[in-house]
């Protein structure tokens, strides 16, 4: 009963992850490609990974400038120790707080890139 219940409104979360990427990819994109960061974007979901530029640690780069813009980060050792420079992003939240996370990634990547 319960699978009834919920089977005509199976798009609606699906729905709602198109919307979401539609709306925040592109400044990801923007981002990255401002900063030079190759990127092999996800074709479906809401989490992808990046690499830091010049091979930085992610793990200091979440400590260190990512929380002095008060921004929530996932450094890539959380996944594998083989991931060491790479940032875990979600673009899963709303349109106006992903672009304030964004803004404020910008700014922890600007501080790494001097």
């Amino acid at each position: 009963r319960l699978a009834k219940s919920v089977f005509d409104k199976l798009d609606q979360p699906v729905n709602k992850i198109t919307e979401l990427r539609e709306q925040n990819l592109p400044l990801l994109r923007e981002l990255l490609q401002s900063h030079g960061i190759d990127w092999n974007e996800p074709e479906y979901g809401v989490f992808g990974a990046f690499k830091l530029p010049n091979d930085r640690n992610s793990l200091e780069f979440v400590d260190d400038e990512c929380a002095k813009e008060s921004l929530l980060a996932v450094p890539g050792c959380m996944f594998s120790e083989k991931m060491t420079s790479w940032l875990r992003v979600a673009w899963s939240i709303e349109p106006q707080d992903f672009a304030n996370g964004i803004k404020a990634l910008d700014k922890a990547l600007n501080r790494i890139a001097r």
